[in-house]
């Protein structure tokens, strides 16, 4: 069972890693959790790769539970 998980989570790396290539690095992009064990990894991966206008919020300054909140926020960085 673990190779196959880690086969599935390999293969969404690599599509994951397939698309940053295509997106300017000059992009906003948000991450979700930047806090975490997962969030931090992939703001540190991006912030490797030269993206410069990533977005972080806590779930304090963003309610991710709250629709409303996540549109005005999503209309707000357009």
């Amino acid at each position: 069972m673990n190779g196959i998980l880690s086969a599935a989570r390999l293969s969404n790396f690599l599509i994951l890693d397939k698309k940053l290539r295509t997106l300017e690095k000059s992009a906003k992009i948000y991450v979700a959790g930047h806090r975490g064990m997962v969030g931090s990894s992939i703001l540190r991966g991006l912030q490797s790769q030269g993206y410069q206008q990533i977005i972080c919020k806590t779930s304090a300054e963003l309610d991710l539970k709250n629709q409303q909140a996540v549109f005005d926020f999503f209309a707000d960085e357009k």
